[in-house]
């Protein structure tokens, strides 16, 4: 993974920031949350993590697609590491992704109904549950 973020691939990542959410997008000039994780995994990760077609606005039954394969998020850790994926909710589900990286600080990116994609400080998520997931390549 990733330690150390280039001027390049710093703006890169800048570059998605403001793009628009829309159900089952997947880029490169909108996205829904498992479509933006699923482009920065693969370019910036190199990782390539299943598609998955829902088409709906609707964030439960998005993410209840997501964990119906079994997980493909990986390995559950105990914090945030650069590339790992972040899962959001509250205390009943996880309802929403995103992707923590190393750069500013730390940062979530992810995309959402109503802001599109944002880069946001842990401490400043409006999610209540915040579960880490390191990618298996």
């Amino acid at each position: 993974m990733t330690t150390s973020w280039s001027v390049e691939g710093k703006a890169a990542l800048a570059d998605l920031i403001g793009l628009p959410w829309e159900p089952g997008a997947r880029g490169p000039y909108a996205f829904d949350c498992y479509g933006m994780v699923r482009h920065i995994q693969k370019r910036f990760y190199g990782i390539d993590l299943p598609d998955l077609v829902v088409n709906s606005d609707n964030d439960a039954e998005i993410s209840d697609k997501i964990f119906q394969l079994g997980h493909p998020l990986g390995e559950e850790i105990s914090g945030p590491s650069d590339g790992c994926v972040v899962t959001m909710g509250n205390e009943r589900r996880e309802m929403h992704l995103g992707v923590y990286v190393a750069v500013d600080g730390g940062r979530i990116i992810h995309s959402e109904r109503g802001t599109g994609c944002v880069a946001v400080p842990i401490a400043q998520c409006v999610w209540r549950k915040l579960r880490f997931y390191r990618v298996k390549a």
